[in-house]
């Protein structure tokens, strides 16, 4: 019988985080923030003038200049506050991931720290910020810009008061590990909608890039349930069962689009097969006789790379469910899983559904 290896194409765990810090990352995308409000501030000052100039009806009240002694005041308390609450920001999220998330993996720390609630808040707060630091600083070349900007800005500043409603929920929600792995979900299914995708790029350089973003994604997922499994998170809590909903209902998507990716694909993870040496053909065995080393392996796509891992996350998941006494819970996972299976035998695909049952009787027995 062939041996099957896992081939050296997949990416490390170094390779796969060596990235920079989470809090670096944000900052950057701040400052990407700051720059596009420069732009913005300029292109609508220079468009507000054009349509002064032309002298459109209708138009006076909201394209004439402003005084500076009527927007200053109600702009600079504005500017403080977004300010305070930026600067705040920061040191809330450098806190609790100093605390909350100190003796956790880096690649879930960076879930919390990137997260897209976060992102939202600082691009918003920032482009706020930089308009109303543009508006002050008009006055020393005493520039008057025009009401149209004073509109945008207030927009902005309004804009700014619901982010801020959504951040402080959004934090509240950061100690739950099921709500922070979400977008990891999120991530898998666009790499395999990407993995089908056959236009624009080469077929190979796609696929690949697919599967290293799913890689990824699944990589973290099971930092994110080792953390869970960890013997001082004893109690039991909804977090189990959340994380294994979302695993069951990817892999049922994933059922149901893996037929529409190439079966040659460089989406599906590559394992090594090595030859015997009774069955292999004629000229390699005499190549190899001859040179005097081995036969190299083959090289052929592992069609179940997604279900292996999806498995033993819900055979960690059940047996944590049922090892802290959530038997309830563990029976409703069970129900849903076996509704998993239900689907996969209408599909026929009976590889996939011999994983999920030896996941199940796995997290059961073990459990």
């Amino acid at each position: 019988m062939a041996l099957v290896l896992r081939s050296g194409l997949r990416r490390s765990d170094s390779e796969s985080f060596d990235e920079p810090r989470g809090t670096a990352r944000l900052v950057w995308r701040t400052a990407l923030s700051g720059m596009f409000a420069l732009v913005c501030f300029v292109g609508l000052e220079w468009f507000t003038a054009f349509v002064n100039h032309a002298g459109l009806h209708g138009l006076e009240r909201y394209d004439a200049p402003a005084q500076f002694g009527n927007y200053v005041p109600y702009v600079a308390a504005a500017v403080g506050a977004v300010a305070v609450f930026l600067a705040l920001f920061f040191t809330t999220i450098g806190v609790i991931a100093t605390t909350v998330y100190s003796d956790v993996p880096n690649e879930v720390r960076q879930l919390f720290v990137v997260g897209p609630t976060n992102r939202r808040y600082t691009t918003v707060m920032t482009f706020t910020l930089v308009v109303g630091v543009l508006l002050l600083a008009t006055q020393a070349v005493h520039y008057q810009p025009h009401r149209t900007t004073l509109i945008l800005f207030s927009v902005l500043v309004l804009g700014s008061i619901l982010v801020v409603a959504q951040l402080t929920r959004a934090l509240f929600r950061s100690f739950d590990l099921s709500v922070v792995a979400h977008p990891l979900v999120g991530r898998v299914r666009w790499a395999t909608d990407l993995a089908m995708v056959r236009r624009r790029l080469p077929a190979s350089e796609v696929q690949q890039l697919a599967h290293f973003v799913a890689d990824e994604a699944l990589t973290t997922f099971a930092a994110v349930v080792e953390v869970v499994a960890r013997p001082e998170q004893r109690r039991v809590g909804l977090v189990p069962a959340r994380l294994f909903r979302e695993v069951v209902d990817l892999w049922r998507w994933y059922a149901e689009r893996k037929g529409a990716v190439p079966t040659q694909s460089l989406w599906f993870q590559r394992i090594a097969l090595n030859i015997n040496w009774l069955t292999v053909d004629a000229a390699r065995l005499n190549l190899a006789l001859g040179a005097q080393t081995g036969i190299s392996p083959i090289f052929d796509p592992d069609p179940q790379w997604v279900e292996r891992q999806l498995g033993s996350f819900i055979e960690s998941l059940l047996r944590i469910l049922v090892s802290r006494g959530g038997r309830a819970l563990a029976v409703g996972a069970t129900d849903s899983a076996n509704a998993l299976g239900r689907d996969l035998a209408g599909r026929m695909q009976t590889e996939e559904l011999e994983i999920l049952h030896q996941a199940l009787r796995g997290g059961l027995t073990d459990g």
